[in-house]
């Protein structure tokens, strides 16, 4: 029986971790702590080789024949039907490289870290443009800082004040080229294939952090060294109309302005004074005139000193300024020149552009901007089109310091533009690894674009996934549907529902459309899964020695990432223990997980915890949730959803509803509220020998209400991958599922 446990708890994050420390040092004498069949499982992995076959096509559909195509040193070229086949690969997630005589390169992340079962990985086509001597390639990324915690790693530091080094920081306060550097390294190669490179810079830039904003929460700064890196890296201008950049008050702008234009970035939207922060940058690219003017609404209005610039002043250009704002984009235009307006607005963590960012996205297109882009949530969102113009309501990050699991998932714009028309649009998925920017694939990618997916739907844009992208559609392009049908019997359990994993079930891009069944006195409801890493897989491109690295988790010492015969994929989490240890093993989730419309103050609390187990002389096993506020260090008491004796047992799956205490303030916000939930799984010491557990496919699922219903119907793409099915315990019921995904109409 669950409870919640609010005056005690089992193990807190600083307990987890000084255990799990405890454990590695009590292990490291056993040098067969990962069973003899698990390596053996490494061994035959890393032999077998896998294959990566699919087709090149141009955007019309047209076959593209003698594309070089290449991974690693393996290399071939497509024959007169675009087709290729690339062999002997390893296991291992790659970059996939294409070029043509006559086509731009496209690099491609690739996930190969698959079963043995899997020989082959098949592509969707891959889309491939003609070199246009008239064609930009612009690449838009999202907020970016190199201050903080890749500096501070304690974070104790005053903030007027240079950190010390530290060997464990990313970026050392004497030295900051190297570490900056390395920041890049795991996207450099995309970033060439770029003509026009940027992002919002979103930080001062200085070496004497003495104005200190008085009463901002979060001030920070960027050591003038890391612009360097920034230049090599291809970054040609950077946005600053955002509320950081006045973090350090007029000194700081002063310092930003000189370091940004000695480092040879190009900039616009901040200044000393209104005029100064309206000011375009204009340059010619291709033989095109293009104007970029940057803008914040994040005003900082509820401080004595404002983020924005006034006429007396220093700051950020005032998105909020409507006649300023229009009159700057129509200089522009009247001008002859294509203004790209870059935009700072809307609200944190949130999902969605809010009513009032979504408006002066709608302002700035029909001021005459060929192009808006927009950031400040820090989580990525969707796409839009207002009076014909393409708009990007929130990248995400690129490079940013934050703990937030949510923030952690960024997107990458590349856009091809001849003048102010948009010839081809694609979004690329990032993943925030210690910060730092990483090419993303997988499940968790397509995950990804489906949700950016619906939110461009909602903008009136269709975003269609393939191949771990996202791309979109002109307005006088057409897609078509493609749908299949899948039956799934279950049996309603004493709980009085059953949980339907589609994440077995779906090909890429697929997302659930309709569910019904005949069996009368059913409820249905879908689900998608805020945890995004309970999966286990390797699922982003870097060097990392291996290729199984669980995202998201502290293992221990007695845990470890396990390939063989996992539920799903390749990867699974085992835990040993004898029955000589003392301790309990733990695997704890690193971050918590927030629940839908918490930033909005809209909790959505309809949570189950879902996954799949199994033991080999298992010790007892429990699944502890822990709750937390949104943010900061209140917490909200445990529960234990899951309690298990242990034993042998085959893979079977598990689902117990979430009691995360209600508001008991409605007016305060997640800050004081239980919004948030961390997991963590106890694997006790068998009562003989040796003894073993895995996990996989962990998933914490908020269920949308507003689906409820004896039938389920939504509109694709979505990100919703769980079907709840309420009825009375014993039920057998049959769900006739239809999935669907979209494909350019002329790509086949």
């Amino acid at each position: 029986m669950k409870k919640i446990l609010a005056s005690s708890r089992l193990f807190g994050y600083a307990s987890a971790i000084v255990f799990a420390t405890a454990l590695t040092a009590s292990n490291s004498a056993h040098s067969n702590w990962i069973p003899t069949v698990e390596q053996d499982a490494v061994t035959v992995f890393n032999q077998t080789p896998i294959a990566v076959r699919g087709q090149a096509v141009l955007p019309s559909g047209v076959p593209v024949a003698g594309v070089r195509l290449k991974i690693g040193e393996r290399e071939v070229t497509s024959d007169l039907n675009g087709q290729f086949q690339l062999n002997g690969l390893s296991r291992r997630n790659a970059l996939l490289e294409v070029t043509g005589p006559t086509t731009r390169t496209v690099l491609l992340p690739i996930h190969l870290v698959r079963p043995l079962a899997v020989t082959a990985v098949t592509l969707d086509p891959i889309i491939l443009t003609l070199t246009d001597s008239s064609t930009v390639r612009f690449l838009f990324g999202g907020d970016t800082s190199f201050g903080r915690r890749f500096l501070d790693v304690d974070g104790l530091t005053p903030r007027n004040l240079f950190p010390a080094d530290h060997p464990d920081a990313l970026i050392q306060a004497s030295n900051p080229l190297p570490g900056t550097r390395a920041s890049f390294d795991f996207v450099r190669p995309l970033l060439k294939t770029a003509d026009f490179f940027t992002v919002n810079l979103e930080t001062p830039v200085t070496n004497k952090p003495a104005t200190p904003h008085p009463t901002k929460d979060f001030a920070f700064f960027t050591i003038p060294a890391s612009l360097t890196a920034m230049t090599e890296a291809g970054i040609k201008y950077v946005s600053l109309g955002n509320n950081h950049v006045f973090d350090y008050q007029e000194l700081g702008i002063t310092d930003t302005l000189r370091f940004v234009d000695a480092a040879g970035l190009s900039n616009s939207g901040a200044g000393k004074n209104s005029t100064e922060a309206f000011k375009p940058w204009r340059t010619t690219l291709r033989g095109s005139p293009y104007s970029f003017l940057a803008m914040t609404s994040v005003s900082g209005s509820e401080h004595d000193i404002i983020y924005v610039a006034t006429s007396t002043k220093g700051g950020a250009a005032d998105l909020r300024d409507s006649a300023a704002v229009k009159t700057a984009i129509e200089t522009e235009t009247q001008a002859g020149r294509f203004p790209i307006a870059i935009l700072h607005a809307g609200q944190e963590y949130t999902y969605g552009p809010t009513p009032f960012a979504l408006e002066r996205m709608k302002l700035a297109a029909s001021s005459g901007a060929s192009l808006v882009i927009a950031h400040h949530p820090h989580v990525a969102q969707g796409f839009g089109r207002y009076n014909g113009v393409l708009t990007a309501h929130s990248l995400g990050n690129f490079a940013f310091d934050q703990d937030r699991i949510e923030t952690m998932l960024g997107i990458m714009a590349q856009i091809d533009m001849k003048g102010k028309k948009i010839e081809h649009t694609e979004v690329i998925p990032l993943y925030l690894k210690d910060y730092r920017p990483r090419l993303v694939t997988g499940p968790l990618a397509d995950r990804l674009m489906r949700r950016i997916g619906e939110d461009s739907r909602k903008g009136g844009v269709t975003l269609i996934p393939m191949n771990g992208r996202g791309f979109i559609l002109n307005a006088d392009e057409a897609a078509r549907t493609e749908g299949r049908d899948i039956s799934v019997q279950t049996t309603i359990p004493a709980s009085g529902f059953a949980v339907i994993d589609l994440r077995g079930r779906l090909k890429s891009g697929e997302s659930l459309a309709l569910a019904s069944t005949t069996t009368t006195g059913i409820r249905m409801m879908a689900g998608q899964d805020r945890l995004d890493y309970g999966d286990f897989e390797d699922q982003d491109i870097d060097n990392d020695s291996t290729s199984t690295e669980p995202a998201r988790w502290d293992l221990g010492g007695a845990a470890y990432p396990c390939l063989r015969d996992p539920h799903l994929g390749a990867l699974a989490v085992c835990s040993r223990r004898k029955n000589t240890d003392a301790l309990d093993s733990i695997i704890a989730l690193r971050n918590r997980v927030r629940v839908i419309g918490d930033s909005e103050d809209l909790p959505n609390k309809k949570l189950t915890l879902y996954g799949w187990m199994r033991g080999s002389n298992a010790g007892p096993i429990k699944i502890v949730s822990r709750y937390y506020a949104s943010e900061g260090a209140l917490e909200y008491g445990e529960e234990q959803p899951i309690s298990h004796p242990g034993g042998q047992f085959g893979w079977q799956s598990f689902a117990a509803d979430l009691s995360m205490p209600k508001d008991t303030n409605s007016a305060a916000g997640g800050e004081f509220n239980a919004r948030a939930v961390r997991l963590f799984f106890r694997h006790s010491p068998p009562a003989t020998d040796t003894g073993s557990v895995s996990f996989d496919d962990i998933a914490i699922i908020n269920w949308d209400p507003t689906t409820a219903g004896s039938k389920l119907q939504l509109a694709t793409p979505h990100s919703s991958d769980f079907i709840r099915v309420e009825g009375a315990p014993g039920a057998a019921v049959t769900v006739n599922i239809v999935v669907r995904r979209q494909r350019p109409a002329a790509v086949l």
